[in-house]
């Protein structure tokens, strides 16, 4: 049997063992055109003749889990491949700063935490406090002297204008004692004004809490470090005995249930691109899990280097698994399609560096069958070559009708 296959057949094995085997099979014949044919490689190895098929009988099939199924054609967005990485989505984060120089005194948060709008993340020592605090008191006492000045100049109004109705006071007097309450009404609220606009600089700018007001000391009067937004902290910059300066960034915030990827895509496929293009990112982090997102923005100029545009992807993520400087693959759809076949990846196998599947001749007769994966995504591989819509191939147990081919590969 074994001069038959060397000399006459020249059938193909799947494995370098079986392949060794042969060979010396064929040496010891003296058929040294079959050791050259057995050199070719190992994808052609796996279609040629009955070497590659494998028996099983129908109970032993049940046995061992071997399920079969029909392959079909389906459709097939076409799609580009990019690189990018992940970055926070810009619209939904807050770069937190202060409006004044200070010290830092007391640090509440550290990265990682979810804070909610109006949590303190920090407080410092200010002597923009006391200056504004002097001023808010001074302008307190000045609407209290403003006042005083008006009920004396109503007063003295009303009195001219008793005189006056006596006879006894002139007009100009009385219209002069008119002139001083105006003056003075005009006084209190100026006093007022200012009142309002120390308050507003402690409590909006400062953030003090407007309680705190009446009854400010060296623990009420702290300037608060507030989370303008809930999110998580991303990154903090302070720690307690830093010294800060206005406008200084000191912590970020971001809502995490969306991020941002930012993909190079080449020169070449810009005109594939449309905003609104759907796209599918995969990561190492993740290989088996696709995270759906659209095209957003793209580009306003190409990078000279690498002559590739930025392409902003928005992406879903509502259980924070993609976190930022993330690398990821995006598969971003052409808007067009294309029909392809598919199967479970499971069904795939390696022999001899070959990527093969089983396909069911007759009730037990499986054969391998050489397959060309162009690319694998959420558990499936696309079969561009090797296969046929309505062939019958084993999507589940395929491993053991491997090892039972190799077997009766080995036992020949």
């Amino acid at each position: 049997m074994m001069r038959q296959y060397c000399g006459a057949s020249h059938w193909y094995a799947g494995l370098a063992m079986v392949i060794t085997l042969l060979l010396q099979g064929c040496g010891m014949n003296g058929d040294t055109g079959g050791a050259k044919a057995e050199k070719k490689d190992s994808a052609q190895d796996v279609k040629s003749g009955g070497a590659n098929q494998v028996k099983i009988d129908p109970a032993a099939q049940q046995k061992a889990g071997i399920k079969v199924a029909a392959v079909s054609l389906r459709s097939l967005p076409q799609y580009l491949v990019a690189a990018g990485q992940v970055v926070l989505d810009e619209e939904l984060t807050s770069h937190v700063g202060s409006y004044t120089d200070g010290r830092v005194v007391q640090v509440s948060a550290t990265v990682g935490d979810f804070v909610q709008k109006g949590t303190i993340l920090a407080r410092m020592h200010s002597h923009d406090v006391h200056e504004t605090r002097a001023a808010y008191e001074t302008a307190l006492a000045d609407v209290k002297h403003q006042e005083n000045n008006v009920d004396y100049s109503r007063r003295m109004r009303d009195r001219m204008n008793r005189l006056f109705q006596l006879k006894s006071a002139s007009r100009q007097e009385v219209e002069k004692s008119e002139t001083d309450l105006r003056a003075a009404e005009t006084g209190l609220t100026n006093a007022k004004i200012s009142v309002t606009k120390e308050e507003a600089h402690l409590t909006d700018i400062l953030a003090l809490p407007a309680s705190a007001l009446p009854n400010l000391n060296e623990t009420t009067e702290l300037v608060p470090i507030v989370a303008p937004m809930a999110g998580t902290v991303i990154d903090r910059k302070i720690t307690p005995g830093s010294v800060v300066e206005p406008g200084e960034e000191v912590f970020t915030i971001s809502e995490l249930t969306t991020v941002w990827m930012m993909a190079s895509v080449s020169e070449t496929d810009i005109s594939k691109l449309r905003v609104g293009n759907r796209a599918s990112l995969l990561t190492q982090a993740f290989p088996n899990q696709a995270f759906t997102g659209r095209v957003q923005r793209l580009g306003t100029e190409l990078d000279p280097q690498t002559r590739t545009l930025q392409v902003r992807i928005v992406v879903p993520n509502p259980e924070a698994k993609l976190r930022p400087a993330m690398y990821a693959n995006a598969q971003i759809d052409e808007g067009s399609s294309t029909n392809s076949i598919f199967v479970p990846e499971e069904a795939v196998q390696d022999i001899n560096g070959s990527a093969v599947v089983f396909a069911r001749l007759d009730n037990e007769t499986f054969e391998a069958r050489a397959v060309q994966i162009p690319h694998r995504l959420n558990g499936e591989a696309q079969i561009s070559a090797g296969l046929k819509p309505g062939d019958q191939v084993v999507v589940k147990g395929s491993f053991v009708v491997k090892s039972d081919m190799l077997k009766s590969q080995i036992g020949e």
